[in-house]
């Protein structure tokens, strides 16, 4: 039984959990023991059935449930076999998939995103019910797959859009309900402040369990697809995160090796003013080189230049639009110009924030121009260079370019509905 063995700056673990600390939670989370532990974890046996879901974790895969999710799955952890598996609220954790119709072209690992917390208030609000501040939209809550507009998933979940180049893959929804980034192993107890309602809750138990909950999808997800042709990586906003991290965890679940082709997309979460991302860049890329029996991986950064979502979320220095856009341009050159080969980025004026699941994603609604005019730049449309990042193997030529928005313009608008 393989199971991936998770190692951070504050917990490692190999099979067999870690005992829970009462601590807060850590979300800059610096990757280099996680990639080499990864291909250090033991290859566990094939065959394992997926557990049925207890009764304290309900799915409704009913024709009436999947219809409502245009055919997505829900897999439920189990809370004997996969206790640590389990949202901030303790609930036990949800994921979704669904198989190609036809013959797959891969596989997609999607990581959504809700945003971060790490307190009382910002996990659950002034009244302890989230509500009154909370910043986390879902935690018990969660949605488990992907958003149905008129009965279908749209963006890259669409399957019906020639242009999508993600509509023939498996794929696999990852939720994430937990505020940590999908990096934590440790649960805190919170107290509410002095300026929380008398009627809030006076203690909470937090569960900061972000990276059992993506250990289980990904096992899971190794078991459902277990020798994908190529295999995508997604992150959006918090997600995108959580998937730079998850990479190395990835290669472990799918024993993937030189001849594997491996990209990773992120949109809205380009790490700015995190110190630990630049860090776990490097080491994918120094790791991830198509030596030493590990593959070769492609990165692609989308983003909007005033995205109004990462800017409020950067550190103090960098929340005027005008300092972030400077940080950002320069990181963005910085791992264009050290990974010339493996790194391209998108860059668009706007203050949108991600479309990997907006419904005009490949089209414009109001004029029906195909594909979208305000995610094209220099006759390239975002898909069609996802396409040329995720279609390929090994090191990337110029024929894949990077793309960049005029960073002298002050944008004020957002174009397209965006959504999580």
């Amino acid at each position: 039984m393989r199971t991936l063995c998770l190692a951070t700056v504050f917990v490692v673990g190999c099979s067999a959990p870690a005992p829970m600390v009462d601590a807060g939670p850590v979300v800059e989370v610096d990757a280099g023991q996680v990639i080499d532990a990864g291909f250090d974890a033991g290859v566990r046996d094939a065959g394992v059935v997926i557990p049925g879901p207890p009764t304290s974790c309900i799915v409704d895969n009913s024709d009436a449930g999947l219809a409502r999710r245009d055919g997505f799955i829900e897999v439920c952890a189990d809370a004997v076999a996969n206790p640590d598996a389990v949202c901030g609220d303790g609930v036990p954790y949800k994921f979704s998939y669904r198989p190609a119709t036809g013959t797959s072209a891969g596989l997609l690992l999607y990581f959504g995103g809700t945003g971060t917390c790490t307190d009382y208030v910002t996990c659950w609000g002034l009244d302890g019910r989230g509500g009154m501040g909370r910043k986390v939209q879902q935690m018990g809550l969660v949605t488990t797959a992907p958003e149905v507009v008129n009965g279908r998933t749209v963006g890259v979940f669409d399957r019906t859009d020639l242009l999508n180049s993600l509509r023939s893959y498996d794929q696999v929804f990852i939720t994430y309900c937990t505020g940590d980034l999908g990096q934590g192993m440790q649960k805190q107890l919170m107290t509410k402040p002095l300026e929380s309602p008398a009627s809030a809750r006076e203690e909470i138990e937090t569960f900061f369990h972000g990276s059992y909950d993506v250990q289980f999808a990904l096992e899971q997800a190794a078991l459902l697809f277990p020798t994908p042709q190529r295999v995508v990586v997604y992150g959006t906003s918090s997600g995108a995160l959580s998937a730079v991290n998850a990479v190395p965890w990835v290669a472990t679940a799918f024993a993937l090796d030189s001849t594997s082709r491996l990209s990773l997309i992120t949109e809205g979460g380009m790490g700015v003013g995190r110190a630990g991302q630049e860090g776990q860049l490097s080491r994918l890329f120094t790791q991830f080189n198509g030596t030493q029996g590990r593959p070769f991986v492609r990165v692609g950064q989308f983003s909007f230049i005033s995205d109004i979502a990462q800017i409020a979320a950067a550190p103090s220095n960098l929340m005027v639009a005008a300092d972030y856009q400077t940080e950002l341009r320069r990181v963005v050159e910085s791992r264009i110009g050290l990974r010339p080969t493996a790194y391209r980025a998108f860059l668009l004026n706007g203050t949108c924030h991600t479309v990997a699941q907006s419904p005009e994603l490949f089209t414009q609604k109001q004029t029906g121009t195909r594909p979208n005019p305000d995610l094209t730049m220099m006759n390239v449309s975002f898909d069609a260079w996802v396409g040329r990042i995720i279609g390929g193997t090994g090191a990337m030529d110029m024929t894949i370019p990077n793309l960049t928005g005029d960073f002298s313009m002050v944008s004020t608008t957002c174009p397209i509905s965006t959504s999580r």
